[in-house]
């Protein structure tokens, strides 16, 4: 029998993106991205200036068993990206300040609410641009602790912002 002298042959397929395509999708992740960075920094809104405030209003609210509710809110003008909203940009300053409070020792069961208002709940109602109406709010429960049927009500009747 006559020997095989087989060789494996490699072949190695290079393939060029095609420019038309690439042109077409060169600046969308950079899109993608600003939007990312846009929304995470929803997530680190307080200011170390907020923090501290947030430290102080704790360290008084940790000697009263009363519940706690946490509110976002911001002012009427646009956000700067599609991505994100006065919602979510309300609601992640709540979600922010509780998490504060609880870093500064409030037990998280006694925090009974967060919410955010978007820009519904102005604290200048002339102005409702007005930046200052970014802002947060720590509710104090007159209430002890409310049973559960009395802290349904008062989830869907808050009380009134002054």
């Amino acid at each position: 029998m006559a020997e095989h002298n087989l060789q494996k042959t490699i072949i190695i397929a290079r393939r060029r993106a095609k420019k038309a395509h690439a042109a077409e999708h060169s600046s969308s992740w950079k899109v993608a991205y600003a939007d990312f960075v846009t929304a995470m920094m929803a997530f680190f809104l307080l200011t170390d200036l907020a923090k501290q405030i947030i430290h102080s209003v704790a360290s008084v609210l940790k000697n009263f068993p009363n519940e706690i509710a946490v509110g976002g809110h911001t002012d009427s003008s646009p956000t700067r990206s599609e991505q994100i909203s006065n919602w979510e940009l309300s609601t992640a300053r709540a979600s922010s300040a509780r998490r504060e409070l609880e870093q500064s020792g409030i037990e998280p069961n006694r925090i009974c609410r967060v919410v955010g208002f978007g820009d519904k709940v102005p604290l200048f109602t002339d102005s409702p641009s007005d930046p200052r109406n970014g802002r947060i709010s720590i509710v104090f429960v007159k209430n002890e602790k409310l049973k559960l049927p009395d802290r349904l009500q008062w989830l869907m009747n808050p009380p009134e912002y002054e």
